[in-house]
């Protein structure tokens, strides 16, 4: 049944408000850029965490749900089973990539007030967030795993967010999915309690 899978993608997304709301450095940006940057923020962090929640319930092996799953979401389907397969087993990774992944640039216009009706005034803040991050990924894997083996996971961790930046592409044609994104940002929802 198609509209159990979306509420159950529902809960994925309103699951994401207590991450994103719990991370001081999101807290940190100005409220003017904050907000700009929640709506990709809440987009990126559920595409990606979905993923990971998806291959841990074991819902994947439902083929009711994957079959609902592929008739809402159609190609987007084997797009997210791409993603589950490259996904690192180690949680604190995915973790970490996904506090990255709410600072992406990808999520939020940062050109200026002349070419765009939002933007972010302080990108630099922005980036430098995401930068930290990063940067916290790459010696945390450096810190667990041998060199090469590194270097792996941090492609495979690129690879991910290249997947998702593509299934949050196409979820934009998905009716159900983007009236899901806008409901829980909008004032009365996530905006309002920060």
């Amino acid at each position: 049944d198609t509209n159990k899978v979306i509420e159950i993608v529902t809960v994925f997304y309103e699951a994401t408000e207590p991450f994103i709301k719990s991370n001081q450095d999101f807290s940190s940006l100005p409220i003017y850029d904050r907000s700009i940057a929640l709506y990709g923020a809440v987009d990126n962090v559920s595409c990606l965490g979905s993923g990971f929640v998806l291959r841990e319930s074991g819902l994947l092996n439902n083929t009711a749900f994957c079959i609902g799953l592929e008739t809402v979401y159609g190609n987007i389907y084997h797009l997210t089973l791409k993603l589950i397969s490259l996904l690192d087993q180690n949680i604190n990774l995915v973790k970490l990539t996904l506090a990255m992944f709410a600072f992406c640039a990808n999520n939020c216009t940062i050109f200026n007030e002349n070419s765009s009706m939002r933007y972010v005034r302080n990108n630099r803040l922005l980036l430098h967030v995401q930068n930290l991050y990063a940067e916290l990924i790459w010696k945390y894997l450096l810190y667990i795993y041998p060199f090469n083996e590194a270097v792996i996971r941090f492609s495979h961790l690129v690879y991910c967010i290249v997947i998702t930046v593509t299934i949050r592409t196409h979820g934009q044609l998905v009716k159900n999915h983007t009236d899901t994104v806008n409901s829980l940002v909008a004032s009365d929802t996530l905006e309002s309690r920060f």
